[in-house]
């Protein structure tokens, strides 16, 4: 038996892992959040880019007679583009990040390992960090894009 194999490892109590799964858990069902507010910013935009402002006309018809709304609508978008990559990135390097930790549960860790945990948790620190400042930016240059047009 290969003692760095950690499927052939001897299994750890529950005990000695729950907590990391919970605390998962909880970072993972945040950037979820994330997720779905992003998405659903940019599918908002959409909508209300068809709302109509007057007769016959929408706001994206008068947008386009007003150079400002064009720079926050980029940045906007691109803010909230950012948010949801972020918070899929979070969720997949938390995801990671947590094999390491079982591993190191289970068994001394090689240097290698402790290496790509360390870098895999900073990774997921720094994601789940601008993911929602992401989307509050995303929403501001969203929300000053419609002050603008209106």
């Amino acid at each position: 038996m290969d003692k760095l194999d950690p499927l052939n490892a001897p299994l750890a109590p529950e005990t000695a892992y729950k907590h990391h799964f919970d605390l998962l858990d909880r970072y993972q069902a945040f950037s979820g959040e994330v997720l779905r507010l992003s998405l659903a910013s940019i599918a908002g935009f959409g909508f209300f880019l068809s709302i109509e402002k007057g007769v016959g006309s929408t706001i994206a018809d008068h947008m386009r007679s007003s150079p400002w709304p064009h720079g926050f609508i980029i940045a906007g978008l691109g803010a909230l583009v950012l948010a949801a990559a972020t918070a899929l990135t979070h969720r997949y390097v938390s995801s990671d990040a947590m094999y390491y930790v079982l591993v190191g549960v289970m068994r001394e860790q090689t240097a290698s390992e402790k290496r790509s945990q360390h870098l895999m948790l900073k990774a997921s620190e720094y994601a789940i960090l601008v993911a929602p400042a992401a989307l509050g930016l995303g929403v501001i240059g969203l929300a000053a894009a419609f002050v603008f047009a209106w």
